[in-house]
């Protein structure tokens, strides 16, 4: 009988359990754990993918329309980025690499938006965890790239 509760118990819990996020790592641990031209597009992608999402959200809220207009352009210039990159590293022209990265930017902004819902579930903020700290990473870097 015991056994039979114990089942049940942890039969509950892991059907409870809420669905995991999209990304297991931040932005900035898979950087310091992958290089090369082909982690630097990866990264370029998930850049534009949240900045591309805050866009979003800031564009639905009053008085936000110049924060707005910031994270998309950010996000068109991490697209720009990760397509020189993918242009030269696979040999395609550019208009088809920006397209593909393009797809990858949509892609890993949904992603986001599905993490940044779990987060308000779980939180009741949807700029937590490891979407707050990719968009602060994915900032940072294009600090330093307008030095």
């Amino acid at each position: 009988m015991l056994k039979i509760i114990f089942s049940f118990i942890l039969l509950i819990t892991f059907s409870s359990i809420s669905k995991a996020n999209n990304f297991r790592e931040s932005i900035e641990i898979y950087g310091k754990k992958n290089s090369g031209t082909a982690s630097l597009i990866y990264i370029f992608n998930r850049c534009s993918g949240i900045t591309g999402y805050v866009h979003s959200m800031l564009e639905k809220e009053p008085n936000s329309k110049e924060s707005s207009a910031i994270y998309l352009r950010v996000s068109a210039e991490m697209t720009n980025r990760a397509s020189t990159l993918y242009s030269k590293h696979s040999k395609v022209d550019l208009n088809t690499a920006t397209n593909e990265n393009l797809k990858r930017a949509v892609s890993m902004m949904k992603l986001y938006q599905e993490d940044a819902k779990e987060n308000f579930i779980k939180t009741g903020s949807y700029l937590t965890g490891i979407v707050k700290q990719d968009m602060d990473y994915c900032v940072k870097i294009e600090k330093e790239f307008q030095k």
